[in-house]
Parts: structure tokens; C-alpha cells; sequence
């Protein structure tokens, strides 16, 4: 890594040379010892990493940093503080923020440059390749020319042949292949059917040989989806851009602990501790007294008990692990368990319709799912029109490898200029209505293997749908736990 350039920026003579003396043997190191030298040296020259110290004098590592975002290109920014105050705290939960590292600091820098650095190298490498294979431009002309599903399918499987590593990919249109082929799983690295157009199904079943190849892929699905008016949370960025997806990542998963436990602690603190002796009690009770009206009441608490449980723990491995265990469950018991949360608040708003077969088996991870799909049946309801006037439908129904829950209201939709980014996390405002949720939702979603999608409904308003993988077609799920992928 000899050709990697760092920029050190500290006032700390002792801290300077400590970084000089670490990283000098495997990257070329330039030191400022105040941020008006900084400055001048990102003006002039391009570094691969700028490590900045928080309290300068002069200017502090905030300001070095974001100068350094604004003259760099593509360079990876590293905080060194020991100190984290509310200014400092608040910049660092911004989607472009940069590393934060504590001091003292070990070896942790270390670690994160290579980890950071191999990230930034996979990034530049796909972004050539993307502009090599893929002239996103002509495809969304290409895309817009098209008069019907089959020719859009044949367009897209068009491009898909020149994406590197892309091995087999087919259309299908209502169940029927119209162009390419379905790829064989067995001679692919991965298998997919991403759903294009949730209303009137189309699909694209795409085998390639490496990641890579999937993200490529999955750039120009979002770009069809668009086309035809959806968004999607599967993708919605192209790689190239230079937002560090980890980072992201990881944010999302703190998110998704403080979002999903702090709704339960108090009922799981209460539950958890009581609920063995408690229900072990009213067991032994009712058999004593043959109250079978009591031992109804013992086994809806075990049952209560079980469930905020088995919810805690996936939110637990969702944030310690970035996965989500999955197992096979009946589509209308994640329907049900959505429901018994937040149907009452729907219903005081509209009218409440379910639709479907309701005994399709998906490969979900259960409390996430429902957990998703409550998050979805709270913005229908508060978008419905007053006094019951409309009407929220959750409609089952399946095609192929996928099984699609649907939840359609009666309100005005969502804003172009929200629905573009409103499954990321950099959409997060407060005071609107485009809070963490619905991303919190949509991360949670990739998790099991599935995804959350938007379109609006003809004559309706809003159409936010919940697609997951069917039991019976869904690949084994690896040793690991993680989903596997349907095709």
C-alpha cells in the first residue's frame, strides 16, 4: 500500500509523530500541525486518507474534514478525538460523515484503513465497470421507448448480457418468459427474481458470478422500476456514488435497536422477568381448579411472553450481526401479528380490507417482517382521509419464487421528490413525514431477503408493497443463517 497518501492533521506534536511512526511503513504521510496548513495542503495536492484530530486551535477537525470532503475526491476521513461533544456528535450521525476514532486508538486505525481502503478500491472498481458496461443515460432513453412489458423485459435482459460477470438473465411477464432465459442456480454464484412492476408483474431472473455482478444488476433493475413509476428499498443508488454503504449499514442497525426496543423494553422488562412463574401458576391453577377459562388466560400470556421475546432477539441479532434468521411461516400469520399491533389505530382511521391467500408459506424472518409491515400500515392510516372515508386494503397474492403483500389507502400518495429516497437513511427529517422508519423498515427487510417497494395506485393513493421469498421455491438458507437467495 506504499502508493496510499495520508494527510495527519494534529497540533499534538506527540500524537503526530505517533501516527507518523505507525504508518509510515506502509503509507506515504503527510503531517499539518494546525488546520490552516490543512487547508492548504488539500487545496494543493489529492490524499486517499485525511486523519484529522477534533480540538485544534485554529480550526477544528470538523472543518478539516469537510474541507477535505469538498477538495478530495473520493478520500476516506477519519476524526481522532477522545472527546465527542454535541456539535461533533451531531455530524458525525450525518449520512457522509466521516470514521470517528477514539484515543487512545491501538490498532483500530489500522484496521480501518485497510478495511476502508479495500472498500474504496471495490467501489472504484465497479464504478469503472459500470461505466464500461452500462451507459445508464441511453438505457433510460432505451427504457422509455419501450411500448409494453415484453419489450422492456427484452431491453433490460439486453443490457443485463454486458454487465461483467452477469451469467444468465431472463424476463418474465405474468409467469411467461419473454426474453432470455431463467438462469440454472446451480451454475450461477447467485440466483435472483427481482420484481420490476409490482402491479402488473414483471420480472428479471438474473444469475451472475460475484457480487459485483449483483450490484451492477440491481442498478439497472432500480432504473426499470423507476421507468414504470416504483420505488424500491432493494437499490436505490447507483455504487459508483460515494457514500459508504458500511457505514451506513451499521448506523441502520443502531437505529433499528433504538427504534424496535425502545417500543418493548418496558413491556419485555416486565414480561421476561414474571412471565415462566407466572404462567407455570396459572397452569398448575386451572388444572387444580379445572378452570379452563384460566388456563386459557395462562397460555395468551406464555404466548404474549414468546413473542415479544422471539422479537427482541431478532432485533438483536439484526443490530449485533447486520442478519436476520430466517424460517418458514404462513404469510397470514405475519399479517395477523401486524395487525394486532396497529389494526386498531387503522381501523379508527378507515376502512380495513384483507385480501388473499393467506396460507402461503414464506422464507421470513417473522417479527421483522410484521414489524415492516406495521410501519407501512401506520403511514396508511395516517394518510387516509378523515371520518372514514377511505378505505386501506392488505392485499396477499403471489407469483413464482416471491409471495407480495400489498397495502393500497385512499390518501394523496407520496411527493415525487420523497419517494425518491424515502427507504434511506439520508432521508431521515424531523418535523416531516419521512422519519426513520420507513428505512429502518426497508434495511430490515434486505435482512430476511426481501423488500419493500412504493408505487402509486391507480384511482387510489398510495401502494407500499412487502415482497419475500416463498418457502417452496426459496433456497436452503447457508450455515450461517443468512437468507438464501430465491429465484
Amino acid at each position: 500500500m506504499n502508493d496510499v497518501s495520508i494527510l495527519v492533521v494534529d497540533d499534538d506534536d506527540d500524537v503526530r509523530g505517533a501516527l507518523l511512526d505507525e504508518l509510515s511503513p506502509q503509507y506515504v504521510v503527510t503531517s499539518a500541525a494546525c488546520g490552516e496548513e490543512a487547508f492548504v495542503l488539500l487545496a494543493e495536492r489529492q490524499f486517499d486518507v485525511v486523519i484529522s484530530d477534533l480540538r485544534m486551535p485554529d480550526h477544528d477537525g470538523l472543518e478539516v474534514l469537510d474541507f477535505a470532503h469538498k477538495h478530495q475526491r473520493d478520500a476516506v476521513r477519519i476524526l481522532l478525538t477522545g472527546y465527542v461533544d454535541d456539535r461533533a456528535h451531531a455530524a458525525l450521525l450525518q449520512a457522509d460523515a466521516p470514521f470517528k476514532v477514539g484515543k487512545p486508538w491501538h490498532d483500530e486505525i489500522d484496521v480501518l484503513l485497510r478495511r476502508t481502503l479495500e472498500q474504496r478500491r471495490r467501489k472504484q472498481a465497479m464504478a469503472a465497470a459500470l461505466a464500461a458496461a452500462v451507459s445508464l443515460d441511453a438505457i433510460d432513453a432505451e427504457l422509455a421507448s419501450a411500448g409494453s412489458l415484453s419489450e422492456l423485459g427484452e431491453i433490460l435482459v439486453l443490457n443485463a448480457a454486458v454487465i461483467p460477470g452477469m451469467l444468465q438473465c431472463g424476463a418474465i411477464v405474468e409467469s411467461q418468459v419473454v426474453a432470455g432465459a431463467v438462469p440454472d442456480g446451480a451454475a450461477c454464484a447467485w440466483t435472483q427474481t427481482f420484481p420490476i412492476d409490482g402491479g402488473r408483474q414483471l420480472f428479471l431472473a438474473a444469475g451472475g458470478a460475484d457480487e459485483e455482478s449483483r450490484e451492477l444488476f440491481e442498478v439497472l433493475v432500480h432504473h426499470a422500476r423507476r421507468r414504470l413509476g416504483v420505488q424500491s428499498s432493494a437499490r436505490t443508488r447507483n455504487p459508483a456514488e460515494p457514500t459508504d454503504r458500511s457505514r451506513i449499514d451499521e448506523l441502520l442497525r443502531q437505529a433499528t435497536l433504538g427504534a424496535s426496543l425502545s417500543s418493548i423494553m418496558h413491556d419485555l422488562a416486565g414480561i421476561l422477568q414474571g412471565i415462566e412463574g407466572t404462567a407455570l401458576h396459572l397452569t398448575d391453577l386451572a388444572a387444580r381448579t379445572d378452570d379452563l377459562e384460566l388456563l386459557a388466560a395462562a397460555d395468551e400470556v406464555a404466548a404474549a411472553g414468546a413473542e415479544v421475546t422471539e422479537y427482541f432477539l431478532a432485533a438483536r441479532q439484526l443490530l449485533r450481526e447486520g442478519q436476520a434468521t430466517t424460517r418458514d411461516v404462513r404469510i397470514g400469520h405475519v399479517v395477523d401479528r401486524a395487525l394486532r399491533q396497529v389494526g386498531g389505530a387503522v381501523r379508527a382511521r378507515a376502512h380495513l380490507e384483507v385480501s388473499g391467500d393467506r396460507d402461503v408459506s414464506i422464507r421470513a424472518a417473522e417479527p421483522l417482517a410484521a414489524q415492516a409491515l406495521v410501519a407501512i400500515l401506520r403511514n396508511a392510516a395516517e394518510a387516509s382521509p378523515p371520518a372514514l372515508q377511505g378505505r386501506v386494503d392488505v392485499r396477499i397474492r403471489t407469483d413464482r419464487a416471491v409471495a407480495i403483500v400489498e397495502v393500497v389507502d385512499d390518501g394523496g400518495g407520496v411527493p415525487a421528490e420523497v419517494a425518491a429516497v424515502m427507504f434511506e437513511p439520508h432521508a431521515w427529517r424531523r418535523g416531516t413525514n419521512t422519519g426513520a422508519g420507513l428505512a429502518i423498515a426497508a434495511y430490515a427487510m434486505r435482512a430476511q431477503g426481501g423488500t419493500i417497494s412504493y408505487r402509486r395506485e391507480p384511482g387510489r393513493g398510495a401502494c407500499f408493497s412487502i415482497t419475500l421469498p416463498r418457502a417452496d421455491t426459496a433456497a436452503e438458507s447457508p450455515p450461517d443463517g443468512r437468507p438464501g437467495s430465491p429465484l
